[in-house]
């Protein structure tokens, strides 16, 4: 092992007893272990946590070795009492809770009964709660926006070569009546 003496470092050499200690198995024992008890000391025994074991090193003597027994069951006792007393915390906050919600669900019971025996309209009571039943939406992955639909150019209005002459034949044998009925408007040209 090396040590500082006095800004020089050097290696000496220790004898030294690890001391396994069981503990009833506990998935958290890790994480209770590195908490900070309520009552402490400020000389903290080194505990490591090696499965549902507690491990600490000793110098070999028999002296030693029970002080530092000691030193894990003493924190191991203040763990375990600081657990008991949050856990009988939290056993009477829910016992409160649940006091007090279920005279709340009374009183709500109590106020439909009176409400129930005011309206002239016959109420019943459901033994089963009703599920709702809730539509399924389906999301579009792309959403295109809606545009005004494009105007097209003009077309070229073309009538075919053969109308064109019908309506010029058309007009033309039907001239000299239209001369009769309108006068002389028309010239011959």
């Amino acid at each position: 092992m090396q040590v500082d003496d006095y800004g020089e470092v050097i290696t000496v050499e220790r004898v030294s007893a690890r001391i396994h200690i069981p503990v009833l198995p506990n998935p958290h024992l890790r994480e209770i272990m590195e908490l900070m008890a309520s009552t402490f000391t400020t000389s903290i025994p080194d505990i490591e946590v090696n499965g549902d074991e507690l491990v600490v090193e000793s110098e070999p003597d028999d002296g030693k070795i029970q002080t530092a027994i000691n030193e894990v069951k003493r924190e191991v006792e203040w763990r375990n009492r600081d657990i008991r007393q949050r856990n009988e915390e939290l056993t009477n906050r829910i016992e409160a809770f649940v006091r007090s919600r279920k005279e709340k669900i009374q009183n709500e019971e109590q106020l439909f009964d009176q409400i129930a025996q005011r309206v002239p309209v016959t109420l019943y009571r459901r033994d089963k709660p009703v599920t709702p039943v809730f539509p399924t939406v389906a999301v579009k992955n792309v959403i295109q926006p809606v545009m005004p639909p494009r105007a097209s150019p003009p077309q070229e209005v073309q009538l075919k070569l053969e109308h064109f002459q019908a309506i010029l034949e058309l007009i033309h044998n039907n001239m000299p009546r239209l001369r009769e009925n309108t006068g002389d408007i028309f010239k011959d040209g």
